[in-house]
């Protein structure tokens, strides 16, 4: 959300600084797109701060006066607008869903099977309620998995292969395991990366910065995540989406013919 707002108010001719706790952009990506982006965002002008933490803001004269805390060392600086862009949980207050039996956990209602049921059987919650995955299209899909069982239907939730999107520009888009989650869990992995640049539909457009990073098992070849920066991110993921849900491997996606020069 930070981000994205950044690169908005960027765009509209705004001065922006940017402020990041933790050492990357984008800290539930791959490090390499958080990376990618703040070389971008610095090249637009945008004056990013990974590893800081913003003390104090106060007001006066008009403005925010705010001393943000730095790897370099404490900074001022005076802006005329502070956005905190750090998440949100569920607005269940008043609504007494205890009083039915509904429970609630730090982030919102408690589900307890992938059907969306709550703990009250004829109840069901989905989307950014129940605090799992907050975006539009998992909660599409929570929506359609709970109507289905509400018909009595079989169905069930998968997060297995959700598309993460962040709208900037560069855009990013990832699905999968990232390299460091991937190698947390022990997997021989094989990492392959292919910049836009060389690329004859990159340079006819003119948007040649960028990536694609894949993830797959060395041993068996399966493709585990898939992680792009660059332009149409939000689109290309939409392969990898399909070859992760179906368990597909790298032979797999290396034998289908792609219509040149996409």
């Amino acid at each position: 959300v930070g981000c994205e707002f950044a690169y908005i108010y960027n765009g509209s001719g705004s001065k922006v600084t940017l402020v990041e706790m933790l050492p990357n952009l984008v800290p539930m990506m791959d490090e390499d797109l958080g990376k990618e982006l703040a070389k971008q965002f610095a090249r637009n002008g945008i004056s990013v701060h990974v590893e800081s933490t913003v003390e104090k803001c106060e007001r006066h004269d008009g403005a925010w006066h705010c001393r943000l805390t730095t790897p370099q060392g404490p900074q001022d600086i005076e802006v005329d607008v502070v956005l905190l862009g750090v998440g949100r949980k569920a607005n269940t207050e008043g609504l007494n869903l205890e009083k039915v039996g509904i429970r609630l956990h730090p982030r919102g209602i408690e589900v307890i099977n992938e059907r969306m049921q709550t703990h009250v059987p004829n109840i069901y919650a989905i989307g950014d309620a129940i605090g799992k995955i907050q975006l539009a299209h998992v909660a599409s899909a929570e929506g359609l998995v709970a109507a289905a069982a509400c018909a009595g239907l079989p169905a069930e939730m998968s997060y297995k292969a959700v598309p993460d999107v962040v709208y900037t520009s560069p855009e990013l888009a990832a699905v999968g395991l990232s390299e460091k989650k991937a190698q947390e869990l022990g997997r021989p992995l094989k990492v392959g990366r292919f910049p836009f640049r060389p690329l004859g539909r990159s340079m006819a457009s003119l948007e040649q910065e960028g990536f694609v990073k894949v993830v797959a098992d060395a041993e068996f070849g399966e493709i585990l995540g898939v992680h792009i920066v660059g332009p149409q991110a939000s689109s290309l993921i939409h392969e990898a989406v399909a070859a992760i849900q179906m368990e597909a491997t790298l032979e797999d996606l290396e034998c289908l013919i792609h219509a040149h020069p996409t």
